[in-house]
């Protein structure tokens, strides 16, 4: 019988059906940093021109290939703390600690190691939600760490934070835990926590003294900012007062994880606060940073003052605001879809381009096979990916809640195509009733 370990799929697995949308803006300033000869064939806008030359003014002689210091580009840096006063309204602290790393699994493989309790015998926790992004779970177990599920609820069609059941985990908890990771916004859920759940993770996190990982990468996906805004970690934290000073918090924002972000280009910023300069000055002799043009991409994702006012910026912004009001209009119609079909249930998503929909199938219904271990809900997934086109990737890939039964599904973003996928799912789900009931 294979192992529960054994099924876990690789990251081309679980992310079945993730698209991005890739921008003309940002591949010409990267081209141009590049192969800056290209200037000279008048086939590029003069404000891109521009920009490339200004990115290659920040390099020893011009050059993307020079080293550069080991917390990364100062004016990247600094574009970064722009960025953060600019999203809180609350200015930046040079008491805070800013580093570049060369993506969201190279920053937490060179992390969690120098967290105290790291004896890679998994004597210690680290609490991590479900559902959760898989590389995370992946991470704390490499490490050495013992993950610790806490679940979300989906109520009052949201999925919610469970203060009572995150407080009776860490009272039964048979190791001490570490550090909490929160994901804000939810992958694959597509949830958006309020200030309220924050305030109460900040709340557990002092009093356990537990270090809060905060996974923000999807912050530049919001579907309705208006009726669901994006409030990070660091702005909750800092507007509760100098009684929560104590609380360790670390950011982290890869936007090569969005769904206007390019999936190659893998750079993640780490914003500590509460950190101790010993601590912080480890990680940034062991973590990696990223190659000059991730940075330089970096910086154009987090759109500095500099660059807001030239023609193609504008261009850039127009297309991206367009692309992510259609993904928003597209998630409320593939959950209204979900839920007109017998056995399955779905939240709405408020970020990203995915939804995590519930599949409530009687319990009389049982899968038997070739494959003994396989759950329904994997059989289900299975059969959909080989009699259509239509790929999604069971719940339990995903930390889902024990006894529950999910999907991860990742729409198109172009109309005439989610139209045909959802019609061949419906076809597949009707017939995969039939074939259960008889």
């Amino acid at each position: 019988m294979e192992s529960e370990r054994s099924l876990s799929p690789s990251s081309s697995v679980w992310a079945r059906g993730e698209t991005h949308h890739c921008f003309p803006y940002i591949r010409q300033v990267l081209t141009l940093c590049i192969l800056p000869e290209l200037k000279e064939s008048n086939e590029m806008p003069d404000d891109i021109c521009g920009l490339a030359s200004t990115f290659q003014s920040w390099c020893d002689g011009y050059s993307i290939g020079s080293y550069n210091d080991l917390v990364g580009m100062k004016e990247t840096l600094n574009t970064i703390k722009e960025y953060i006063g600019r999203r809180d309204h609350i200015d930046y602290k040079e008491t805070d600690q800013i580093m570049i790393a060369a993506g969201l699994e190279m920053a937490l493989t060179h992390i969690l190691p120098v967290l105290p309790g790291c004896h890679g015998d998994g004597s210690h926790g680290i609490l991590i939600p479900g559902p959760v992004f898989p590389p995370i779970r992946d991470s704390v177990e490499v490490a050495g760490f013992t993950a610790i599920s806490y679940y979300l609820k989906e109520k009052d069609g949201r999925w919610t934070f469970d203060m009572n059941g995150l407080s009776e985990i860490i009272e039964r908890s048979a190791c001490p835990i570490m550090c909490i990771f929160v994901q804000n916004p939810g992958y694959p859920t597509g949830h958006i926590y309020n200030t309220e759940e924050m305030e109460d993770i900040i709340r557990v996190a002092k009093k356990n003294e537990l270090v809060i990982f905060a996974m923000e990468n999807l912050q530049m996906d919001i579907h309705d900012p208006a009726e669901t805004p994006f409030i990070s970690m660091r702005k909750t934290l800092l507007e509760m007062g100098n009684d929560f000073k104590s609380v360790q918090l670390l950011s982290f924002y890869t936007p090569n994880k969005s769904i206007i972000g390019e999936p190659g280009m893998s750079v993640t910023y780490l914003h500590a606060q509460g950190l101790g300069e010993d601590v912080f000055d480890n990680l940034m002799k062991l973590t990696h940073n990223p190659p000059v043009i991730q940075q330089f991409y970096m910086t154009l994702m987090l759109s500095p003052c500099f660059i807001t006012n030239s023609l193609s910026y504008k261009k850039f912004t127009n297309e991206k605001e367009d692309i992510l009001n259609r993904v928003g209009r597209i998630g409320k119609m593939v959950a209204a879809f979900f839920n007109s079909l017998p056995y399955i249930e779905c939240t709405e998503p408020k970020a990203g381009h995915t939804v995590f929909a519930r599949l409530k199938f009687p319990k009389s219904w049982t899968y038997i096979g070739p494959r003994s271990s396989a759950s329904l809900e994997e059989f289900y997934c299975q059969q959909l990916m080989d009699a259509t086109t239509v790929s999604i990737v069971a719940g339990k890939f995903f930390n889902e809640y024990p006894g529950s039964s999910h999907f991860k599904f990742s729409f198109p973003v172009d109309e005439v195509l989610l139209l045909q996928t959802l019609d061949q799912f419906k076809h597949f789900h009707q017939t995969f009733i039939m074939t259960m009931v008889k």
